[in-house]
């Protein structure tokens, strides 16, 4: 195991790879920003690798959100325990769509 690891290392693999997931990363970052600039998010978030985090924690609508046909990946359902909806993750993909959906839920 550790002469296969030092070789894909000594090959320059590690290196490339890492480099592509690094430019993938930026590439992600970008078009979220962009879909960002053009739909404002009015909740706190955070960027992701291939999505957006959204903080929950003060927005008022929660069950509608969590009960509505929007791909949402709630951290909370890992769970055993209930405890309250805080964060959910969107994909880049689902984005503009979940954007629109809270304009309106606020408005």
């Amino acid at each position: 195991m550790q002469k296969a690891l030092s070789l894909y290392i000594d090959s320059q693999l590690f290196e490339k790879n890492r480099l592509a997931r690094l430019t993938l990363q930026e590439n992600y970052q970008a078009q979220i920003k962009k879909v960002l600039e053009k739909n404002t998010c009015p909740l706190p978030h955070y960027p992701l690798h291939n999505g957006l985090l959204l903080d929950l924690r003060h927005y008022p609508k929660i069950a509608s959100l969590k009960h509505s046909s929007l791909k949402l990946d709630f951290f909370e359902e890992a769970y055993l325990d209930a405890c309250p909806y805080q964060f959910a993750k969107v994909t880049l993909e689902n984005l503009e769509e979940l954007l629109e959906y809270i304009k309106a839920e606020l408005d």
